[in-house]
């Protein structure tokens, strides 16, 4: 039992300062902001899985015809912006813990419609 408590321990301890199989990614969504999507901080939004390494820089930019907000999460709120450029969305962030994070491409307002989402990671300096 003691032995299984300490191997746990070390895995949660490695997660947690960065240890982990994480990849950078480089990659670009297409996607719809319809009523009935997902909803986060009372905004309609779609949402995307990312695997950062603590440290790890990330940089998300939203484009679309209508106002767009970003989030990036784990747990709580980690970054947010509205209106980076015009009616567009940029986050360009590190991140101090490593894990799972969620990016959520939102519409700021009542407009609804399509929307290019890019996410970009890589480890930091």
């Amino acid at each position: 039992m003691k032995k299984h408590v300490a191997i746990i321990l070390a895995l949660l301890t490695l997660g947690a300062c960065g240890g982990g199989d994480y990849s950078p990614v480089n990659e670009t969504h297409t996607g719809d902001i319809a009523d009935g999507d997902t909803e986060h901080g009372g905004r309609v939004c779609d949402a995307y899985e990312v695997q950062l390494g603590r440290g790890w820089h990330i940089n998300t930019a939203m484009t679309s015809e209508f106002d767009n907000y970003l989030y990036l999460t784990k747990i709580d709120d980690v970054a947010t912006n509205d209106d980076s450029d015009g009616l567009n969305a940029r986050i360009d962030t590190d991140v101090e813990m490593a894990g799972g994070y969620t990016v959520y491409a939102c519409a700021y307002g009542t407009d609804r419609g399509s929307y290019t989402l890019t996410i970009e990671t890589r480890p930091g300096q």
